[in-house]
C-alpha cells in the first residue's frame, strides 16, 4: 500500500475512504484483513490506499514502517454514543446510556493508537472527525486540499461516494 487510514470505529474511515476513492489518482482497497463491507466501484488510480483499523494494533499487519498514514481521531464519548446508538440500541437514543465498559475499551484502543502514532517516523497526517465534517455536512470533506497535498495528488474537493449527515 502507498498509504493507509487508521482510526477507531465510527471515526469516519469509510467516509474518507470513499472520498479518496472518488479521486482519479487514488484507488482504495478497503480494510486490511477483512472482506469489504462497502464495495467500491472500479478505479484506475495509481496510488493505492487502505484502511488499517485500530484493532490491528500494536503491530499492524500489512503496513510497513515507511507507509504514510492518515490518522482519524474522534471524541471517545461521541464514538461511544454513535456506536451504541447505531448498532446496539433497541430504544430511542435519548433513553439509552452507553455502557462504561465500551468507553473503557475505546480509551485503551485510543492509547494504543496514540502510542503507535507517536512512534512513527513515516509521514503522518492527523485529522479530527469534526474537522472533516465541519458543520455536520460531509458532502465535501473539509481539509480536502491538505489531504491531497499530503498524498501528493492534484488538489480537488473530496466527495464521499455516499454520506450520512452526522
Amino acid at each position: 500500500m502507498d498509504f493507509a487510514i487508521m482510526s477507531l470505529p465510527r471515526s469516519g474511515s469509510h467516509m474518507l475512504m470513499s472520498a479518496l476513492h472518488s479521486h482519479p489518482e487514488i484507488t482504495m482497497t478497503g480494510e486490511l484483513r477483512m472482506k469489504e463491507k462497502f464495495p467500491l466501484p472500479a478505479s484506475e488510480g495509481l496510488l493505492r490506499g487502505c484502511i488499517c483499523p485500530s484493532y490491528n494494533l500494536p503491530v499492524p499487519v500489512g503496513i510497513s514502517a515507511s507507509t504514510p498514514i492518515i490518522f482519524l481521531l474522534r471524541d471517545l464519548q461521541d464514538i461511544n454514543r454513535s456506536n451504541y446508538h447505531q448498532h446496539l440500541a433497541p430504544a430511542p437514543v435519548e433513553d439509552i446510556t452507553p455502557p462504561k465498559s465500551r468507553l473503557s475499551y475505546l480509551y485503551n484502543r485510543f492509547v494504543m493508537m496514540e502510542e503507535f502514532m507517536e512512534s512513527r517516523t513515516a509521514p503522518k497526517l492527523v485529522i479530527w472527525y469534526d474537522e472533516l465534517c465541519g458543520n455536520n455536512d460531509a458532502r465535501i470533506l473539509h481539509r480536502s486540499a491538505e489531504i491531497c497535498y499530503f498524498l501528493g495528488v492534484h488538489e480537488q474537493p473530496l466527495r464521499p461516494l455516499t454520506y450520512k449527515p452526522t
